[in-house]
């Protein structure tokens, strides 16, 4: 079963063969809820209104237009104006709430942080111990692991020297 048009192209194209399609065919649809002159008196009524629509975004898209454009030209005038205020009173803010500024603030440290609420150490997401690995599922991996060596082991083999990795504390 067709479904309905969602789009208003695809419902005017519609309206356009049921009307046709009913006019055509008065033997086979002899008595529908709707004659076929009052769909097409329906859709041409659709047609006017949506041009008229679209005719009225139009011009509101160009009043809104319009009226960003004075709002930016205002602002920059009123920017304008402030600066020379400042500039002029060097900042005093008695003088700049005449009109109706105020002067630049002074300076404040910002204030340190609250206590910290909920504060709770990572939890390591693996059963295995820190520095632990493992490889796959394969139980001959995991019981020979290739090519891993342990730092000690490479001490003892000479390939590291102690006192090259050695901690320092103070």
């Amino acid at each position: 079963m067709p479904r309905f048009p969602k789009n208003q192209a695809d419902i005017v194209a519609l309206a356009w063969l049921l009307r046709t399609g009913l006019k055509d065919n008065l033997a086979i649809f002899p008595a529908p809820p709707v004659i076929w002159a009052g769909i097409g008196i329906r859709r041409t009524r659709f047609v006017n209104a949506r041009g008229i629509a679209l005719a009225a975004r139009a011009t509101a898209e160009a009043a809104f237009t319009a009226k960003d454009e004075a709002l930016q030209e205002l602002i920059e005038a009123m920017k304008a104006d402030i600066r020379y205020a400042e500039n002029t009173v060097d900042f005093d803010d008695d003088k700049l709430k005449l009109i109706g500024w105020a002067g630049k603030k002074a300076k404040t440290s910002l204030t340190p942080p609250g206590q910290v609420r909920m504060l709770e150490a990572p939890k390591h997401r693996s059963r295995e111990p820190v520095g632990s690995f493992s490889i796959g599922n394969n139980p001959q991996t995991a019981a020979n692991p290739p090519h891993i060596k342990s730092s000690a082991a490479s001490m003892a083999i000479g390939k590291i020297s102690p006192r090259r990795y050695s901690l320092k504390l103070r």
